[in-house]
């Protein structure tokens, strides 16, 4: 999955900051032997009724209130209502928060220097499973107001909010790094790679699973003049 987003900081003040988003392109690709799943916004020719949702996001602004540490006190949905279903991918407030997660939760709220190590946990999603995730981050190098931080993070099942009876048994691990306007705090480029196996249990039968997943992240920071 790849995520395109432009962001201007709207409003500061003690405690809280509000950032204004913009999808600017998304694309996804995943399958098995009995589906598979390709969109690129940039290609979407308007038709396919399963990519509505993902349609109605490109170049819809939002606002988040995020907190020195990254956590999202409040967010402003990109579609308030919907008069219709039929869409494939449902994204409320809940979804935006948890796409927006892999950038905000790396902040470590407090200074930091190259060479600085610290953890965060959050919980998110990895397509249809629920999980929990902590990493460990390093602060590799600052160069022309870009910090490069490196993460090594560890995932598993958050079996408390997976979707009515369902049951899934997953771990694994995930790494990546991220490119931070030093400035704005705000993540310009990244990659998170991720890996899972286990077993899930939705129709009854319990089934082994792997999942593969490598999210980019590029950002254009926006300047108030």
């Amino acid at each position: 999955m790849t995520l395109t987003n432009a962001y201007r900081v709207v409003g500061v003040s003690p405690g809280k900051n509000t950032v204004s988003v913009t999808y600017e392109r998304i694309t996804m690709s995943s399958g098995n032997q009995l589906f598979s799943l390709d969109y690129d916004s940039e290609n979407d020719n308007g038709t396919d009724p399963m990519y509505e949702d993902l349609r109605n996001l490109i170049d819809k602004n939002f606002k988040m209130v995020v907190s020195p540490k990254g956590e999202v006190l409040a967010s402003e949905p990109v579609n308030r209502t919907r008069s219709e279903g039929g869409g494939a991918y449902r994204f409320d407030d809940s979804s935006i928060r948890k796409i927006m997660l892999h950038v905000l939760q790396v902040y470590p709220g407090v200074a930091v220097e190259e060479g600085s190590i610290w953890e965060r946990s959050y919980a998110t999603s990895v397509g249809f499973a629920n999980v929990r995730v902590r990493n460990r981050y390093q602060l590799v190098s600052i160069k022309k107001g870009i910090a490069h931080v490196e993460l090594q993070g560890r995932i598993t099942s958050d079996n408390a909010s997976q979707t009515q009876d369902s049951d899934m048994q997953l771990k694994g691990m995930q790494s990546g790094e991220m490119e931070i306007d030093i400035k704005s705090g705000l993540v310009v480029s990244g990659k998170i790679s991720q890996q899972l196996s286990g077993n899930m249990n939705i129709t009854g039968q319990t089934t082994p699973v792997d999942i593969e997943s490598d999210i980019y992240i590029m950002g254009a920071v926006i300047r108030n003049q």
